[in-house]
């Protein structure tokens, strides 16, 4: 992430003071719907429910927690699949949870040979990222260029780690002649960001458009005359 981007992030330090009011639910029975069902997605962890019944009840949070039960079903499944995540939001703020959201990106292997165990993982973060930023911009303490960056900064950063997880691939089969602990390094591998992507202006449901380019001067295989097929096939 840039510095510019970087400057957007660190402001609530972990407070909602002086946030504007949530927005009311739009559907007040579904919102009631929600609160049930996080409070019994927790009923095996006394601890936890009591911590989340506080939560509900206690503002700005039960009002925000309400506005995304009455607006997104989406949003209501995650916060039920990711309760340690909204409880903790209290003490830490958005800005520190996103932040250790981006550490758990760091920390991806793209390397591993387990392609499905790379996708479960970015998927699982892919649904934080999408619930803390929609619980920012729903309370208003994130502006829409701080949302807009924080996703286009997630999908810049599993791009990465697929290009990676699949160079390596090629590596370990032959395909490429490449370093597999370090596959990106003269590749000849290119992914221009277009559209939003390019724009880091990405949007919650937007998809993302980029093209797929290689130097065939800097990638090396054993039959150069064959070199488009695996990046044909990476892409």
């Amino acid at each position: 992430m840039s510095d510019a981007a970087t400057s957007l992030f660190a402001r609530d330090g972990g407070a909602m003071a002086g946030l504007p009011g949530s927005p009311r639910a739009a559907d007040a029975a579904q919102a009631e719907r929600g609160r049930l069902r996080f409070l019994e997605a927790l009923a095996e962890d006394p601890a936890r429910r009591d911590a989340a019944r506080a939560l509900l009840s206690t503002e700005p949070w039960g009002g925000l927690l309400d506005a995304v039960f009455g607006y997104s079903p989406f949003l209501t499944q995650s916060i039920i699949h990711e309760p340690e995540l909204v409880l903790a939001l209290p003490d830490l703020g958005f800005d520190r949870t996103f932040e250790a959201i981006r550490e758990e990106i760091a920390a991806l292997d793209p390397l591993t040979p387990d392609t499905a165990a790379l996708g479960a993982r970015l998927r699982l973060i892919k649904r934080r990222t999408a619930l803390i930023v929609a619980l920012a911009d729903v309370a208003g303490a994130w502006p829409l260029e701080t949302a807009t960056l924080a996703l286009s900064d997630l999908a810049d950063s599993a791009i990465g780690a697929v290009c990676s997880h699949l160079l390596a691939k090629l590596a370990r089969e032959g395909r490429l002649d490449l370093n597999p602990e370090d596959p990106l390094r003269s590749s000849g591998l290119i992914v221009l960001g277009l559209g939003k992507l390019g724009a880091r202006e990405v949007a919650y449901s937007g998809d993302g458009d980029w093209r797929v380019l290689y130097d065939d001067e800097m990638g090396e295989m054993r039959d150069r005359s064959e070199m488009s097929a695996p990046f044909v096939r990476l892409a």
